[in-house]
């Protein structure tokens, strides 16, 4: 009887383990128990009832296939990674992260489907598209968010060394200090009265796209060559319509809808 019960609970390991790393939800997990895993143990006790170490070992095997984290096995044995790994909020976004990049790697998905509409299945833009995204899918938004800023593992990188990669860049990421939430412009002329700037910009009565470049021309972001040149964008600092040096105050003054503007 022991021979008999040993060889089917070794073949339901075998088959526990087999399908472990299917995408199941825990509902078809409990019904793939029932309808593949105890369907032969059932028609043996009929005949030879377990003793009560083999009802221990089945009730183990069927628990660990039913209720252990699924996103932990599906990687890789996961306490080699969480070892020493003190951020959880890093540690829980790289487990997610890696099981959606490496599931985007299968064809037999809705989340890959909808990822692939989104074009987020391989190298992310920066930044990602993720507009009109449901907000019952907020793991794809954070997904792409973060993704963005991890170059996709080689085909050679192993599991373990894409996860450490991935993160010690959302590691980075989440303890890196954000600084002041001040305006670049009011940071380089602190000695100006900023608010009293903005204010002025709305009360004036302009339209939206007169204000819009207002905006651009005060936070000197308007591609003048003289800017353009600075980051060797462009090889002269000329303007192209008078041949003088294409400064911003030269843009806003002389050349272009400056005079338009300001009159």
């Amino acid at each position: 009887m022991k021979e008999s019960w040993a060889g089917v609970l070794q073949s339901v390991r075998a088959q526990a383990r087999k399908a472990y790393a299917r995408t199941l939800r825990l509902a078809q997990r409990i019904k793939y128990v029932h309808l593949c895993l105890l369907s032969k143990i059932w028609y043996l006790a009929q005949i030879l009832p377990p003793t009560k170490e083999h009802v221990q070992q089945i009730t183990t095997v069927c628990t660990w296939f039913t209720c252990k984290v699924q996103s932990f096995g599906y990687l890789c044995p996961p306490y080699n990674f969480l070892k020493n790994k003190a951020n959880t909020d890093a540690k829980c976004k790289t487990l997610l992260y890696a099981r959606l990049w490496f599931l985007c790697r299968k064809n037999s998905s809705i989340t890959t489907t909808l990822m692939k509409k989104r074009r987020l299945t391989g190298p992310i833009t920066n930044p990602s598209n993720v507009h009109g995204l449901p907000t019952g899918i907020s793991f794809i938004r954070h997904y792409a968010l973060g993704m963005a800023y991890v170059a996709p593992p080689d085909p050679q990188e192993t599991m373990q060394k894409f996860k450490n990669h991935l993160y010690g860049v959302l590691l980075t990421m989440a303890t890196t200090d954000k600084g002041t939430s001040e305006l670049r412009i009011a940071r380089k002329y602190p000695g100006i009265a900023w608010q009293r700037v903005w204010t002025n910009v709305n009360t004036t009565g302009l339209s939206d796209p007169i204000k819009s470049t207002w905006y651009a021309a005060i936070n000197e972001i308007i591609a003048t060559n003289e800017r353009l040149a600075g980051i060797h964008l462009t090889t002269t600092t000329s303007c192209v319509r008078c041949g003088a040096t294409d400064t911003l105050l030269h843009r806003l003054i002389a050349c272009e809808e400056g005079p338009v503007i300001c009159t």
